[in-house]
């Protein structure tokens, strides 16, 4: 089963899914008399067939010595909508694309987009394949020029910078899902919204600039330790960008001065009116240090970092606003990844800036 054959008398590509029923039923007849199409991996005569499900496919009429193995129906299903999805996004797209390496090395892509100097392969890989046979293809489509996507079956794939993948979810009848690798844990996508995200540069490893981020401050009531009185206190920033949400406490907005700057943009969209207390930097005896602080509304007693966790549980949030990543938003959630809540000073000051020591992994983004 393949979605593409060759017509050499008109030197062109010929897509199944591209013909309507009626152009179908002549391209069919013709070749029945002239037998001119040619599959596009060994060059033998074509036979026009539809599936079970009634999806237009080309077939060999004499399978002769081609080493080319049949595809199913969801193959061709997943083929046919990254193409579509490519071509949508202005992309030139086909399947089953060959090529050869500048060393003489070749691969067949199953799709292949193509968008000025860019371009793009995907790989369905159904069956299990070893890490080192997807990096020995990746190789091959690297050394063409090629960025190559892959989506596995398989339950165990390579994360990497360099080897862009997810996990096919699903089925015919229920519909496919992309789960995207995402250092922990996966991302579920619709895979027709993975592959419009794929071929309009929203799939991004790590977190990219400028994406958008919706932040949601986090808001709880308490019991004061010190006068017993009822306040309320600001007990996180929830930073949800792309497929993951990374959080900011008091604490750790004030624990580093890129950071201050932050919490005065926070602060600037926190309502009137809520019964919070003071928040700045107190003494703790318990740590013995300083650091931003929320106070009781009542006595300005500091409420500790602890208190603070135990009140998520009944904490609401009460604003929302949009951001797009700065330097100054990536760098506290890295410091974040690397250092949780912590907001020792002593613990910041070694923070790794070494992008490759963090758990990045791939995700959908938002750039809107």
């Amino acid at each position: 089963m393949s979605l593409r054959c060759v017509d050499p008398t008109m030197n062109r590509s010929v897509l199944s899914f591209d013909l309507s029923p009626d152009e179908w039923r002549t391209l069919e007849r013709e070749n029945k008399s002239i037998r001119h199409l040619r599959m596009p991996c060994c060059n033998a005569q074509v036979v026009l067939k539809k599936s079970r499900r009634g999806t237009p496919f080309f077939a060999h009429k004499g399978k002769g010595n081609c080493a080319t193995t049949s595809e199913t129906e969801t193959h061709l299903r997943l083929k046919r909508m990254a193409v579509e999805v490519a071509r949508a996004y202005g992309w030139n797209a086909e399947t089953e694309v060959a090529g050869t390496t500048p060393s003489g090395k070749t691969w067949r892509a199953d799709v292949l987009a193509r968008k000025g100097r860019h371009q793009v392969a995907v790989e369905i890989q159904w069956s299990s394949q070893t890490e080192e046979e997807t990096q020995r293809r990746q190789a091959r489509y690297a050394e063409s020029g090629v960025r190559c996507l892959w989506l596995f079956r398989q339950k165990r794939i390579p994360v990497d910078r360099d080897l862009p993948a997810a996990r096919i979810n699903g089925d015919l009848d229920g519909g496919f899902v992309a789960l995207v690798p995402k250092g922990y844990g996966e991302q579920s996508v619709p895979m027709r919204e993975f592959f419009e995200a794929v071929f309009n540069r929203r799939f991004r490893f790590g977190l990219p600039l400028g994406c958008v981020a919706h932040v949601s401050i986090q808001v709880a009531p308490m019991s004061c330790w010190s006068c017993n009185g009822q306040t309320r206190i600001l007990t996180g920033v929830d930073v949800d960008v792309g497929p993951d949400t990374y959080r900011l406490t008091i604490p750790t907005l004030g624990a580093h001065p890129e950071h201050l700057e932050l919490f005065k943009i926070v602060r600037r969209h926190i309502p009137d009116g809520l019964g919070l207390g003071n928040i700045k930097r107190r003494y703790s005896r318990t740590q013995q240090r300083s650091y931003l602080s929320n106070g009781c509304a009542h006595c300005d007693a500091l409420s500790g970092e602890t208190f603070e966790i135990d009140a998520w549980y009944d904490e609401k949030p009460v604003c929302e606003f949009t951001v797009h990543v700065d330097e100054l938003w990536h760098r506290a959630i890295r410091r974040v990844m690397i250092c949780g809540s912590s907001s020792d000073p002593d613990v910041l000051e070694h923070v790794l800036e070494d992008e490759r020591e963090l758990e990045w992994g791939w995700g959908i983004y938002s750039f809107e």
